[in-house]
């Protein structure tokens, strides 16, 4: 007889982690130890009590709670049972945390869930933290781009994609990608540190009239050879274009476009038909901008 797979913890975890635990494994019951919940349907799998589920080969139990008391009792029920069980925890399978430091070098990184991280030639960095709650997430960072400090990521869903395009210049950043979707910070860009980007918010909101969820996550898109000043938190849905400025502890979620300057609290266009350049004012005396002889190509 074919041995099955059961989740033990018929809860809130495994609601969440319902699809992401099914990329990977074949699960046949839930398991609780709550008989007001056995023969109900969770996710599409029946709840059934331990002891059934033994009866009906279950040789595989994943414990779907992080609750270390109830772990400690699942595990006590599962060593009286004298019946050989390969126990997995969903806290181990749904978040696996990377931590990279002082690399200079070219890094390919790829876990168990799909998860997956490119760092191209020329990546100078001091650390960066990536936690994957999810699967099929992939991080990108391009050529020479320097992180001075460090950089967290937490992927808290599934199939989102972190892109760092080539030279660009990160102080620290705190980036959150909360459900399917992506951040995409372009090339020669300039930013600052104790940056907050969240592509999403942690908990849903709804309409109290509708009932319909009003907050669902939305892209980031920063342009090439953008300047984002320090303490600037960039929300859900934010777009800046090309050769653009993000003022000192800026907060905003709009649309803007290229060459120009926003500042504030909603940040609000404060500049327009600007452009700006990576030197340090003390080390090159300028009065008026340079173009070149010939276009660029």
């Amino acid at each position: 007889m074919e041995e099955k797979v059961a989740v033990f913890c018929a809860g809130y975890l495994f609601d969440v982690y319902y699809r992401t635990l099914r990329k990977k494994y074949e699960i046949s019951y839930v398991i609780d130890n709550n008989p007001q919940k056995w023969g109900h349907l969770f996710q599409g799998c029946i709840c059934l009590s331990f002891e059934e589920a033994i009866k009906n080969n279950v040789r595989k139990i994943i414990i779907a709670t992080k609750n270390e008391n109830i772990i400690k009792d699942i595990k006590e029920q599962i060593e009286n049972s004298h019946v050989e069980l390969e126990i997995l925890y969903l806290k181990d399978l749904i978040q696996n945390e990377v931590e990279l430091k002082d690399s200079k070098y070219q890094e390919y990184y790829e876990d168990n869930l799909n998860n997956k991280i490119f760092i191209e030639k020329g990546v100078v960095f001091n650390k960066i933290n990536i936690c994957f709650q999810g699967t099929d997430n992939i991080v990108t960072i391009g050529k020479n781009t320097k992180v001075e400090s460090s950089i967290y990521v937490h992927f808290m869903g599934n199939s989102n994609t972190l892109q760092i395009g080539d030279n660009t210049f990160i102080g620290s950043a705190y980036i959150i990608l909360a459900e399917s979707g992506n951040v995409c910070i372009g090339n020669d860009c300039m930013i600052s540190s104790d940056i907050d980007i969240f592509q999403g918010t942690s908990h849903p909101i709804f309409d109290n009239d509708t009932h319909k969820r009003i907050n669902y996550s939305k892209d980031i898109i920063i342009g090439n050879s953008v300047w984002i000043g320090k303490r600037a938190s960039l929300m859900s849905g934010f777009s800046i274009g090309d050769e653009s400025i993000v003022g000192y502890g800026s907060v905003s979620s709009g649309s803007f476009g290229n060459n120009l300057i926003i500042a504030g609290c909603p940040a609000k266009v404060t500049k327009t038909n600007i452009v700006w350049k990576k030197d340090y004012v003390g080390s090159v005396s300028y009065t008026h901008l340079t173009l070149p002889t010939t276009p660029y190509v």
